[in-house]
């Protein structure tokens, strides 16, 4: 790893779900406790089980956090945005990471050791509190997806999986439709929806074909967002 030329401004650090509610001279002194980092694309960040040592935040690139199961089974827990914290575990004081981080696209880390979070912990409590929020918002994710793993038929599952990333991530594009803002394989859509590649490939070339997607290299633009949603909610 070695040390990126890309910093994040005030503003944008100001902005970021980890830092609401911090005060300019706080995000200050937030940005002098990170260590900065450009990572290669297949680099752990950290793995499944090792101790929570440190807090990251994804500046540019992209982030995939999954978790495995006794038999070697992988589920994806979270894809990382840009701007989105990771790693949460180690400022909540669990011991361990319950699940891995890999780079997938070469990415920008602001990384907070353990030294930095006692800081944080003691100067900006605020952060801690952010933390926690973030932590809550995806065990909520997981619980919406797992509902719908056991409710909802394949393709409607599918479809609720793409509104949601549209809502987290979507990117407005000029030519019309809606883009999902970060790198999206087919293996990754069928781990978050709880299927198979083949499944999420066949079902993309069948709503292709129908105007409700456009699909190319890890990208995936929403051509019709309310028929989608549609599909979604007919479980």
């Amino acid at each position: 790893m070695v040390a990126s030329a890309r910093v994040l401004t005030i503003p944008e650090v100001h902005n970021l779900p980890l830092f609401r509610g911090v005060s300019p001279a706080e995000v200050q002194r937030v940005r002098s406790l990170a260590r900065r980092e450009r990572v290669a694309v297949g680099a752990w960040l950290f793995e499944q089980g090792q101790p929570a040592s440190a807090l990251f935040l994804l500046d540019s690139g992209r982030v995939r956090v999954t978790q495995s199961g006794p038999g070697g089974q992988q589920v994806v827990l979270h894809l990382v945005s840009p701007g989105e914290a990771f790693g949460c575990s180690a400022i909540l004081h669990e011991r361990q990471y319950p699940g891995s981080a890999e780079v997938v696209a070469e990415a920008v880390v602001e990384r907070f050791d353990a030294a930095a979070l006692r800081v944080l912990e003691r100067e900006v409590p605020q952060v801690a509190a952010n933390a926690l929020g973030l932590l809550a918002a995806r065990v909520r994710d997981l619980r919406v997806r797992y509902r719908e793993a056991v409710t909802q038929r394949v393709e409607p599952r599918i479809a609720s999986t793409l509104v949601r990333l549209v809502q987290q991530t979507g990117v407005v594009e000029a030519g019309g439709g809606t883009r999902i803002g970060l790198r999206l394989s087919r293996q990754d859509l069928a781990e978050l929806a709880g299927t198979t590649m083949f499944t999420v490939s066949r079902t993309l070339t069948s709503w292709e074909q129908l105007g409700l997607v456009e699909v190319a290299r890890q990208r995936v633009t929403v051509c019709d967002v309310e028929r989608l949603t549609a599909l979604a909610e007919a479980g």
